[in-house]
């Protein structure tokens, strides 16, 4: 409520202090007494548009300053501290305005700068101003219950209630949501059921296609490869025109001799000796690789059969094998969500079991507060 306001050179009024108590105050006057000055400068501590031409003839400027208790008023407060500005001790609002011929007109909250927006932010509700001709908020129903409640000290056990109502309010929300999306939650159960089931009998391995595709090259590959490498083992080693290690050996022979008539030759005859021993180690290796190939027509089916699989689980779940993998997780994962609604169906009734206990005692208590107010 308004405490103390105190007005300086505004309109007619040279210097005025009104103090307020609790209750009704009436403030009365013959018709120029500056009755409407008053509420002018409550106006202006409210945040209302000042103007320069509501300073007393012949000051510079009009200064209006109002104490308000703030003890019942908790919303009002919390304004405070969200805009940034410091509460007194005592829970008292202090206000002051100062119109200025020049326009600099200041504004301070509490001994803070502020600024219009500031005032009006916090002030909305602080004072309800009626007049004969203006819009009166005392005729709306809310506005009466509001001050109802605010004389009653009921406007925690109202907020409480207001919490109570909007939780049962969700929670119904929800159950009927999830009701009415019976049919639609199994249908879609079924529908997940089936794809989870046919990727994991897949048993996909993240980089098997890369390693199905090389098998499959090798497989049909086999009899190309076994031919080369024969064909390779007959110039190195059985040649109808000589085979490279017998050209190598000739060769061999003759530098050896050369090298009995002039031995500058007879590094030449070592480097020939060891190119006989590579092409004698690469026809061994090629030995090797030809017992190594996998001429397994039953596998070479196996993979092909693998790969085709492969290709139609791409057309519905990834491009990729390790793409399938994660659209797998997906799908688990929203089975999961789904077939957990039936508890929290059962989840939802007993909070609202006990929401709706809440609600009904609060209701009661508000009630029964009203009434005695």
């Amino acid at each position: 409520m308004l405490e103390t306001l105190k007005i300086k050179n505004l309109a007619v009024i040279d210097h005025a202090e009104i103090g307020f108590k609790g209750g009704l105050n009436i403030l009365s006057g013959e018709t120029g007494a500056g009755k409407s000055i008053i509420i002018e400068a409550i106006s202006l501590l409210l945040g209302s548009r000042a103007s320069s031409s509501l300073i007393r003839t012949g000051c510079p400027e009009a200064v209006i300053e109002g104490i308000f208790d703030l003890s019942d008023l908790p919303e009002i407060r919390q304004r405070l501290s969200e805009q940034g500005l410091q509460e007194s001790d005592n829970h008292q609002l202090l206000i002051k305005r100062t119109v200025h011929h020049a326009g600099k007109h200041r504004i301070s909250i509490n001994g803070e700068l502020a600024t219009l927006s500031n005032l009006q932010s916090i002030c909305a509700g602080l004072v309800d101003l009626c007049s004969q001709h203006e819009h009166q908020s005392l005729l709306k129903t809310s506005t009466q219950l509001d001050l109802l409640d605010r004389f009653g000290k009921l406007t925690a056990m109202r907020n409480e209630y207001s919490q109570a109502f909007f939780k049962t309010r969700s929670l119904h929300a929800e159950l009927e949501r999830l009701s009415q999306n019976e049919s639609d939650r199994v249908k879609r159960l079924d529908f997940l059921r089936f794809q989870i089931e046919e990727l994991r009998a897949a048993n996909l391995k993240p980089d098997e296609e890369e390693t199905l595709q090389r098998d499959k090259n090798l497989l049909q590959s086999a009899q190309a490869r076994a031919l080369k490498i024969s064909q390779l083992q007959h110039l190195l080693e059985d040649g109808e025109d000589g085979s490279a290690l017998q050209l190598l050996q000739l060769a061999i022979q003759k530098l050896s001799e050369l090298s009995q008539i002039d031995d500058q030759a007879q590094h030449l005859q070592e480097s020939l000796v060891r190119a006989k021993i590579e092409v004698e180690d690469t026809s061994h290796a090629l030995s090797r690789y030809a017992k190594s190939i996998d001429s397994d027509p039953d596998r070479l089916e196996q993979v092909q059969e693998r790969l085709a699989l492969l290709a139609s689980l791409r057309r519905k779940y990834g491009e990729t094998v390790p793409e399938m993998i994660q659209t797998l997780a997906r799908l688990e994962a929203e089975f999961q969500a789904l077939n957990g609604s039936e508890e929290r169906i059962a989840q939802i009734q007993s909070q609202l079991e006990a929401e709706t206990k809440t609600l009904i005692s609060v209701a009661m208590k508000l009630s029964q507060g009203r009434a005695r107010s």
